[in-house]
């Protein structure tokens, strides 16, 4: 990686989010070790016009063969501001060794890149702009039609989680994610266009859960906030996973229904992407109830703790006249999901919002 420009940011003592933040700090029971309190990594954000890309790097880690995410001491989350405007239209995870050689996207349990101004589709919590694992991939859309905004001073929050199932112990690792973006101009993109998730676990907390033998299903449900029209779609299991659903249940209608691809072990290779756009995309209205459901089938006779996760996530045109909503930052599940975000855990605010259904419900099946 050889970029032209290199763009360091430090939050300013009164940013805003940096107050949210201390609040936070002040009545949480504990502070997690991922949250800095000793001088951590910086965080770097570069320009490399060789690829048309704005790289967010975070690093170095060590990380000693076999270690579990949970024993690993993780980076620290980053809070930081865009440091030029254009558009996005792509992204793809990127891990390099001290020496700038490829570590094995293996070691990437997840990352996510949080718009914290923005609410997001379905539940009044911090949008996520991108999130990425061992299996996602590079994806893109084209860029003279859609395109993410961005401006000049828009904050983000930048989250990683590593651990390292080989045998190998690779030294001064760091986490890269490379956005696709264009400098906007008046020809392109013709149409702005938005991400958004939707998750088994929402509203907030993590988002894992326990794996019992044999098949299991789990949902949520959700009202978006506006209309509009899903261009893009994918999603984001764990390993023997058998199926993610996306489905509009006021119109009884699948909208998709993907399978995703396992090796000979059960262990996830991929989620397959429906490119909606190449057909005017899949209308969404606000006054629908839609469904994520993920499908499981762990062989083994033992619960796996934690050992699956599902997700949809994708690309979001709004309808004729429909803006996309500001966070309200003090809805109680905004401040309980920033306050996971940032890895601030076990305040009574998270618990209470944790309670809350936010117009939503969950359904669990065991077969």
């Amino acid at each position: 990686m050889s970029p032209s420009s290199t763009y360091l940011h430090v939050p300013s003592r009164d940013d805003p989010l940096i107050l949210v933040h201390r609040l936070l700090v002040s009545f949480s029971l504990f502070l997690s070790t991922a949250v800095a309190q000793e001088p951590s990594p910086g965080l770097k954000i570069l320009e490399d016009p060789t690829k048309s890309e704005l790289v967010i790097s975070i690093g170095p880690i060590d990380l000693p063969a076999g270690i579990s995410h949970h024993d690993l001491k993780q980076l620290p989350v980053q809070l930081a501001r865009f440091p030029i405007s254009g558009i996005l239209y792509g992204f793809r995870a990127e891990l390099l060794d001290k020496d700038d050689r490829p570590v094995p996207m293996v070691i990437l349990h997840h990352l996510n890149l949080i718009d914290p101004d923005r609410r997001e589709l379905f539940l009044p919590i911090s949008r996520r702009l991108a999130a990425a694992s061992k299996e996602t991939g590079e994806h893109s859309i084209p860029w003279l039609l859609f395109g993410v905004p961005f401006k000049k001073g828009d904050r983000f929050i930048y989250s990683t989680m590593l651990h390292n199932p080989t045998d190998t112990t690779y030294y001064g690792v760091s986490v890269n994610l490379r956005l696709k973006f264009k400098r906007a101009t008046k020809l392109w993109p013709v149409f702005d266009v938005y991400p958004f998730q939707l998750d088994v676990k929402f509203p907030v907390g993590n988002k894992g859960f326990d794996l019992p033998p044999g098949k299991y299903e789990i949902s949520y449900e959700a009202r978006p906030a506006i209309s509009g029209r899903i261009l893009g779609i994918g999603g984001h299991l764990h390993d023997f996973a058998v199926g993610l659903r996306f489905e509009d249940v006021t119109a009884n209608k699948i909208l998709w229904d993907a399978k995703p691809s396992l090796d000979e072990h059960g262990r996830i290779l991929a989620v397959p992407v429906g490119e909606f756009w190449k057909r005017l995309g899949v209308y969404i209205e606000s006054g629908h109830v839609y469904r994520v459901t993920a499908t499981y089938y762990n062989p083994t006779s033992d619960t796996i703790p934690e050992g699956g996760m599902g997700v949809v996530g994708g690309i979001f045109l709004p309808a004729r006249g429909q803006v996309w909503p500001l966070a309200d930052m003090k809805d109680p599940l905004y401040v309980a999901d920033l306050n996971h975000a940032l890895r601030l855990t076990g305040s009574h605010v998270e618990h209470e919002a944790s309670n809350q259904e936010a117009s939503g419900s969950v359904r669990r099946h065991h077969h």
